[in-house]
């Protein structure tokens, strides 16, 4: 029995030991992980600054090096491959964007730059598939929709055509899109047919139909003579077609009317209806004209397709969002206003679960969500995310558009949005929150990495001084701690933010304060904290504020785990070495092991601090139940502290 209960007792000191370890190595991980992510989002921020002034070449060596960091963002990869497409350098552009979709292949904005770069290279009909991929995957920014425009027109210029000098662009595209045709209609038998729609030339029209060209023959993406002379925006050469039997309701990579809907030109739109051509048609890329007038801005032409029948609500395939849903992502005001006036529903979800109010605050235009919340759209649903339109205004910090959304009974999820808030340093929204009532302390729970914690603590982590300033003045409580058993002081001495560390104890925190917990923690004052990451400047101003220098930090499985001097020498900062010895720290305190500073110091090989030690009268004979100082030298192989230890007559 007694055998048995030794035993016992090994593996519950074996565990105690492991869990102990856990605890103290996840801290060191956190820390370490938080300096990497400083380090990426500067290497990120420069390659961006680098990248918007065109040097494109310095841009993509800062993203390189951000994808050796971390070479799980698509975002990085993607920003890579755009740097090759802005140098011409589209083949090596390819790989980056696609290592960037298979990280994440829902990524549209990846989607839509292997596209470009696709583009560039002629490969349109891969181009074609990426920008639908990217639209599938809801990038629906009105360049995809040009892009794709452009592939199926066979124009290869893509990037002059979205530059500013417009007129150049156009003329040059005039005589790229001539010799793509010579290439695209090459073996037609009506090829001649399809230039002469394509050119607004009635006189060859006319001949080559009474020749007996067939005025409905398809071009390999099924389009007809008809579709040309739409995209050219030829109303004569249409009206030509028409009368002579083209077919307006013939659909290849969209019909007739979803062309002339999309491209503009309400004439050639007015003809197509009066000769037929159906409203509520759905074309084959999943749109009615009605969308494709949306996407566009074109409310003329949406106002004449609503007047004719054409479905206000109905949903594009596969996206299952409407014109309404386009056009508030896409910004456009009067469209919105057209569309809500002549009775779309703005309550309609899309494959997200996302309404046109959500999706119009993610293009910043306050017009459009102001106009949707005064014209009785839901503000209290949720997207599949849980995410509503009042938590999306929260994050963004608009102040206009919170009150809005507030006034017409949007639900505060209080802790929700006091999180998002303090993480994000936006005093407006906080002071919003409180002006409703929200407690200042309350605790968010669950939510990583600080479970349980108040919006001071998450300010202070997050280092918004203004925001710790603001929220101390309406009262925050600065000892209230998470269920890590840490402070907000804890967290500004563990990180380094000494303007934060210093106003709340201006405020009244504890320097001294160890937090109880329910369950197996580490308990460690602030300069415990403070020391375990090396920040000087904060050991200095805890200690002028009477911080307990020799406190033992504890945990509820071992019991003392070592003191401020300890953790000094144990990392190897010397200079708060010096401090704490000449503070009064004592130097024989020791741990459960029963290890002293200068033996933590001795097995790390801190040859500078060990001296340090010995010439403030540190015993160099100590040892812990393995061995002495001298010992753990010799077996870590620290040479230089053996050679000092052996010069003090230390004992083996």
């Amino acid at each position: 029995m007694k055998r048995r209960t030794a035993l016992l007792l090994l593996l519950l000191s074996i565990l105690a030991s492991k869990l102990s370890l856990d605890l103290y190595t996840s801290h060191k991980q956190e820390e370490e992980l938080q300096r990497q992510q400083q380090k990426i989002s500067k290497l990120h921020k420069e390659g961006l600054d680098l990248f918007k002034t065109g040097k494109y070449e310095e841009a993509k060596h800062k993203w390189l090096e951000e994808a050796k960091l971390n070479d799980k963002s698509p975002n990085t990869w993607n920003n890579i491959g755009m740097t090759h497409t802005f140098l011409k350098e589209y083949e090596s552009a390819v790989p980056y964007h696609r290592k960037a979709i298979k990280l994440n292949p829902r990524f549209g904005h990846g989607h839509y730059s292997l596209g470009r770069a696709l583009h560039f290279l002629e490969k349109y009909d891969e181009a074609k598939e990426s920008y639908l991929n990217a639209l599938k995957f809801n990038y629906k920014n009105a360049d995809v929709y040009f892009s794709l425009r452009q592939v199926n027109a066979g124009l290869e210029n893509f990037k002059e055509a979205i530059t500013n000098n417009k007129k150049d662009a156009q003329h040059k595209n005039k005589i790229h899109a001539q010799k793509r045709l010579d290439n695209r209609l090459k073996g037609l038998p009506e090829a001649s047919l399809f230039k002469a729609a394509f050119n607004g030339d009635i006189g060859n029209i006319k001949l080559l139909i009474n020749r007996g060209m067939n005025v409905n023959a398809k071009d390999k993406s099924g389009n007809t003579p008809l579709t040309y002379a739409i995209r050219q925006g030829h109303t004569k050469g249409v009206e030509l077609l028409i009368k002579m039997g083209a077919n307006v309701n013939v659909d290849g990579f969209g019909t007739p009317l979803t062309w002339a809907s999309q491209r503009g030109g309400v004439d050639i739109v007015r003809l197509l209806i009066n000769n037929g051509a159906d409203v509520k048609y759905i074309a084959k890329i999943g749109r009615t004209a009605l969308f494709s007038a949306a996407v566009q801005g074109h409310v003329d032409i949406g106002e004449l397709l609503i007047d004719k029948g054409a479905n206000l609500d109905i949903k594009q395939t596969g996206f299952n969002n409407t014109p309404l849903m386009i056009a508030s992502n896409n910004g456009n005001i009067e469209m919105v206003k057209m569309l809500i006036e002549r009775g779309a529903n703005p309550d309609l979800r899309d494959n997200d679960g996302n309404t046109a109010l959500m999706l119009s605050l993610y293009e910043g235009n306050d017009d459009i969500p102001l106009f949707l919340i005064k014209s009785g759209a839901d503000v209290k649903m949720k997207n599949l995310q849980g995410v509503s339109a009042l938590t999306n205004a929260m994050l963004s910090g608009n102040r206009r558009i919170q009150k809005a959304l507030i006034n017409k009974g949007a639900s505060l999820s209080a802790e929700l949005e006091m999180l998002n808030a303090a993480s994000e340093g936006n005093i407006g929204t906080i002071e919003l929150l409180l002006d409703q009532g929200v407690d200042v302390n309350i605790k968010v729970h669950g939510l990583e990495p600080n479970s349980s914690a108040t919006p001071l603590t998450s300010a202070t982590i997050k280092g918004h001084f203004d925001l710790v300033k603001f929220l101390l003045h309406k009262g925050a409580s600065p000892d209230l701690s998470d269920d890590f058993a840490y402070t907000p002081l804890m967290y500004a001495s563990k990180k380094g933010h000494y303007d934060i560390a210093k106003i709340l104890i201006e405020k009244g925190a504890d320097v001294n304060l160890k937090v109880d917990t329910p369950y197996p923690a580490f308990h460690g004052t602030a300069l415990i904290h403070a020391v375990m990451n090396g920040h000087v400047q904060i050991v200095e101003m805890l200690l002028t504020h009477d911080a307990e220098i020799n406190d033992l930090a504890t945990d509820d499985v071992e019991g003392p785990r070592g003191t401020a001097l300890m953790y000094a020498a144990n990392y190897g900062y010397r200079e708060i070495v010096k401090t704490l010895i000449a503070a009064g720290a004592n130097l024989e305190d020791s741990d459960y092991q029963d290890s002293t500073a200068l033996l933590w110091a001795a097995a790390k090989g801190h040859v500078g601090i060990v001296e340090d030690l010995m010439s403030a009268g540190a015993n160099v004979n100590v040892s812990n139940w393995g061995g002495s100082a001298l010992y753990y030298a010799k077996r870590n192989g620290h040479k230089s502290v053996v050679e000092l230890l052996k010069k003090a007559v230390a004992k083996e």
